[in-house]
């Protein structure tokens, strides 16, 4: 099973895509290089962390969903 797990981490870590995880209360548990890129974070700044305070995500009329129990994830 360590074998498979660790097949789709290493396929997962050389895309140019960002992928994350996150567990159920939203803290980022995988941080792939392509996130990286693209978002300028290492791993190791963002694991363990909350994603909300890593994207700051927004409503339509700019109110912050995560502060408002509108949680996008």
């Amino acid at each position: 099973m360590l074998e498979t797990v660790d097949f789709y981490r290493e396929i997962l870590d050389n895309l140019y895509d960002g992928i994350f995880f996150v567990d159920t209360d939203g803290c980022i548990t995988y941080w792939n290089k392509g996130a990286d890129s693209l978002t300028g974070y290492k791993s190791s700044d963002v694991l363990g962390r909350n994603y909300c305070e890593i994207f700051k995500p927004l409503d339509k009329h700019g109110n912050h969903l995560c502060e408002n129990d509108a949680c996008p994830i």
